[in-house]
């Protein structure tokens, strides 16, 4: 009878151990999806600053049309088409940033949550270890 208890017990350490190893690799995973999100937002950088440039470039083309008079009047359109195109572009990027914070917290949450579940598994494997 001893025998069937330490072989449940066993068993039952080994299940918790499976299931830690697999709290420890979707963490892992979760971690990596983080480091992307961060990669991510350093392109978005690069592209709001690419998106300004823009909209200063639309902005002097604005006051050199001005300055042209009549003739530069549909170029104005176009400048302002253009600056239009960089607010818009400005903005997408800001929802993508957002979205992409959004998940980098909600994995860097779900890894802390999965991270509390280790210290149960780390006793049952202290137990385990005596055991022997």
């Amino acid at each position: 009878m001893a025998q069937q208890g330490e072989k449940f017990i066993e068993e039952a350490v080994n299940s918790v151990l499976s299931i830690k190893n697999e709290i420890l690799k979707t963490a892992k995973l979760n971690i990596e999806t983080v480091e992307k999100s961060k990669d991510i937002d350093k392109i978005l950088e690069i592209m709001e600053d690419i998106t300004g440039e823009i909209h200063l470039l639309a902005l002097n083309a604005s006051i050199e049309s001005a300055g042209a008079g009549e003739y530069g009047e549909r170029f104005g359109v176009i400048a302002q088409e253009i600056r239009e195109l960089a607010k818009n572009s400005k903005e997408a990027i800001d929802k993508i940033k957002e979205k992409a914070r959004l998940m980098s917290h909600g994995k860097m949450s779900e890894v802390d949550r999965l991270l509390k579940q280790k210290p149960g598994a780390e006793k049952q494997r202290q137990y385990r270890m005596r055991k022997k």
